[in-house]
């Protein structure tokens, strides 16, 4: 019998435990004296901000000239392009000064196409906006090996994730048209003349 009793004595036990466990415990809580609700907010985690493009990673001046020399660059003697310098503009100034922007952009295109008719060894950078994102696209007029002429286009490539495909650059930049913008070209006013920059499997820069 004594051991019947401390059987069943064991069992209650056990099961107030689990119950506690599943279910919980009662808590008196205090009453609110106030009829105000009150708002408690957690602010969000803040993501991690880290380099966005290529050499960005490189804190040292002279080993992220290096990686640029090597990435836009790739060996070239700048000293023999006629420079065109920095033109366009990006989102910021963008939404501050749009027609100073086209203007900008207006005087790279007579640039690339001035020195693409004479034949002239040149350079210059240009920032745009694609997707809310802005990006700098470096374009070089030059003659090839074997005498022909091209334009090579060169953008500072995103970091990638290991699983992102590879930067996808035009290349050799071969045949260069003017072309009015319509109402159907969405990232351009309609009637400003702009480049069309075509490699040889018909894929093109629009600039």
């Amino acid at each position: 019998m004594l051991r019947t009793f401390a059987v069943g004595l064991a069992a209650v036990c056990l099961w107030q435990g689990l119950s506690l466990t599943r279910w919980g415990a009662s808590v008196n809580l205090p009453e609110a004296q106030s009829g105000n609700i009150i708002e408690v907010t957690v602010p969000p985690e803040k993501k991690q901000i880290g380099p966005k493009y290529l050499c960005d990673e490189l804190t040292d001046l002279s080993e992220r000239s290096t990686c640029l020399n090597r990435v836009i660059y790739q060996g070239r003697e700048m000293t023999t392009f006629v420079d065109g310098g920095q033109l366009g503009c990006g989102l910021e100034r963008q939404a501050i000064d749009p027609t100073g922007c086209e203007r900008s952009l207006e005087k790279a295109r007579r640039f690339i196409w001035n020195d693409w008719t004479k034949r002239n060894r040149a350079h210059v950078a240009v920032t745009k906006t694609f997707n809310s994102t802005d990006f700098e696209t470096h374009l070089f007029i030059e003659a090839t090996s074997e005498g022909s002429w091209r334009v090579v286009e060169r953008t500072i490539p995103m970091l990638r994730e290991p699983e992102d495909p590879e930067h996808y650059w035009l290349g050799d930049l071969i045949e260069i048209k003017w072309y009015r913008a319509t109402d159907e070209d969405k990232s351009l006013s309609p009637g400003i003349r702009y480049l069309e920059l075509s490699n040889i499997t018909g894929d093109s820069l629009i600039l």
